[in-house]
């Protein structure tokens, strides 16, 4: 019996120290959307459009009860392991962090194939928003990236979702 037990262990370690597995971050603006819900990570920051003084929407796929924090910086060239934090930090230069506070919650249902663990980005996402200001020049970019620190993803302390960067037309 302990034999049987062993795989299912080791596949639940392996899944959560798989890449933006367990936070993704989604930005809509007015003209599109970008950031995958539960993609594959990557430091490449995945690209947006939005007007002056908008509103976009946030969505950070991540467990109702997880604290979750926006980064904001200027665009950067890096992607900075952390140890003990899954995903990358992508954010650079002067970052300022904000908790999101959500004005909304969905439960999402994404069908996994059998024997793959849902993680928490797969099942439910908090929303919020946030409004460009109206002084940021035409043409300027500004990286968007979560982090969360799940309570019950080990050994991880904290996880980077993917990052999206707004370009302001």
């Amino acid at each position: 019996m302990r034999m049987r037990a062993l795989p299912c262990v080791v596949s639940l370690f392996l899944a959560a120290l798989l890449p933006a597995q367990n936070v993704s971050l989604t930005v809509t603006s007015s003209i599109g959307s970008a950031g995958p819900i539960c993609g594959p990570w990557n430091c490449v920051p995945d690209p947006v459009s939005a007007n002056q003084g908008e509103t976009l929407l946030l969505r950070a796929g991540a467990g109702f009860t997880n604290p979750v924090f926006l980064l904001a910086s200027l665009p950067s060239t890096q992607c900075v392991n952390i140890p003990g934090f899954g995903g990358s930090l992508i954010v650079s230069n002067q970052i300022v962090a904000v908790p999101i506070v959500p004005n909304s919650f969905s439960n999402l249902n994404i069908t996994f194939p059998p024997g793959v663990p849902v993680p928490p980005c797969a099942t439910k996402a908090q929303h919020d928003t946030l409004t460009l200001p109206t002084g940021v020049p035409p043409g300027s970019t500004i990286v968007l990236q979560t982090i969360t620190c799940p309570p019950f993803v080990t050994p991880l302390s904290g996880m980077f979702s993917n990052a999206v960067a707004v370009t302001v037309l």
